[in-house]
């Protein structure tokens, strides 16, 4: 361990102890006085994204927006025509990792999306304006009928 900075030398033995003692920061005394030692994260009254928001899982009628925050909080997309939004999807469930589907969309249209999360301490964060076009629906048909069994819808990426 450093002589050069103690603080940090006495953070990893006393890692090190906890993680000896009752695993990675579980149950028993050591979790308690390492529980004291921490500000919450939710204190700030604002919440880090972390990763995203990424547009995954793009169709022509849904699209799967996710992202990552720093503390367990519920997910919200807003989304609409443009940045007055108007429609809202929400999942109530706190969590780090968020995942919200959008169904129901026009195909070949671009939508604007914000997400929000908000904690169970009031603390929340939000996303700037992004933006996604859904897929082009392509239905193919001949004087013989669909060419495939699907009904002949097909999906290109543009």
């Amino acid at each position: 361990m450093s002589a050069r900075n103690p603080l940090k030398a006495a953070l990893a033995l006393f890692a090190l102890i906890c993680l000896c003692s009752c695993g990675p920061f579980g149950a028993g005394p050591w979790y308690a006085i390492y529980q004291s030692t921490q500000k919450s994260k939710d204190d700030t009254g604002t919440i880090r994204i972390t990763y995203g928001p990424e547009v995954s899982a793009l169709t022509n009628t849904s699209a799967t927006i996710e992202w990552v925050t720093d503390i367990q909080s519920d997910s919200t997309v807003t989304y609409g025509l443009d940045t007055t939004y108007g429609s809202q999807e929400k999942d109530a469930a706190l969590d780090t990792v968020h995942s919200v589907t959008l169904s129901s969309l026009s195909s070949d249209t671009t939508y604007h999306f914000r997400v929000t999360s908000v904690a169970a301490s009031g603390a929340s964060g939000a996303s700037a304006d992004k933006q996604f076009t859904t897929k082009v629906a392509l239905v193919v048909t001949s004087a013989y009928g669909p060419t495939t069994p699907d009904n002949g819808t097909h999906y290109y990426d543009s």
